[in-house]
């Protein structure tokens, strides 16, 4: 089955987490979890990581069942060159 994204919202590099993840409420979801990060996981090859599964039971009761979150991580904080005085 294929995924929607019904929108994207901004939270900020505080709220960001170290590394990609995929969120989800309900136990029944842990399934479509791990196919999107399958496909997460081909899509980003070039990056070396795998995206990591956390289930946030607290939601339960404030999200739908069958919602999946795709939290993206924060940018890595460049080194500065040699060169750069």
């Amino acid at each position: 089955r294929p995924f929607k994204a019904p929108g994207m919202e901004v939270v900020g590099l505080d709220r960001s987490p170290k590394s990609l993840e995929i969120r989800y409420a309900y136990d029944q979801d842990r399934p479509a979890a791990e196919a999107l990060q399958k496909a997460l996981t081909l899509a980003c090859q070039k990056s070396g990581s795998e995206p990591l599964i956390r289930q946030i039971a607290q939601y339960q009761g404030r999200v739908d069942p069958r919602v999946l979150e795709v939290w993206w991580p924060k940018p890595p904080i460049p080194t500065p060159s040699k060169d750069t005085p």
